[in-house]
């Protein structure tokens, strides 16, 4: 019930971070191999997945950060490499706890920032996240 909670309302967080969300939870007690079931693709933004990756299975070394954040229960920052890309993007994973025990891994995907200008909207977006460190939490 609690990320079922969670992924009804998480379109506006994709689309305020202009940014792919993917769900993951353990598939056993190791913890060591996950499946995604939970996928949000941005409408302010191009998404970096085309196909659906809801049901996916993947194990700690495909996705290290989402290991890593899921047994520190840390929010973890780094990069991944998207494989229809071929290039690395910024990833945030953020661990989602109930009853204060980490359940699921909540994976926050944007391209990097190019060199390129920013339109105005990625602009404004930004601009409060790097002059409040304190609301970085998610975008």
């Amino acid at each position: 019930m609690h990320l079922q909670r969670l992924i009804a309302s998480w379109h506006i967080l994709s689309d305020f971070c202009f940014s792919d969300l993917l769900l993951f939870v353990p598939i056993d007690d190791t913890a060591e191999d996950f499946v995604i079931i939970g996928q949000v693709r941005p409408s302010t933004s191009q998404t970096l997945y085309r196909t659906d990756m809801i049901g996916k299975e993947v194990d700690d070394e495909e996705r290290p950060l989402v290991s890593r954040s899921f047994h520190l229960g840390e929010i973890i920052d780094g990069e991944h490499l998207v494989e229809p890309l071929r290039e690395p993007v910024r990833v945030v994973c953020i661990p989602v706890r109930h009853d204060g025990v980490v359940i699921a891994v909540l994976s926050r995907l944007a391209p990097k920032m190019s060199s390129t200008r920013a339109g105005i909207s990625r602009t404004i977006a930004v601009q409060p996240a790097t002059a409040a460190p304190e609301c970085r939490c998610f975008c």
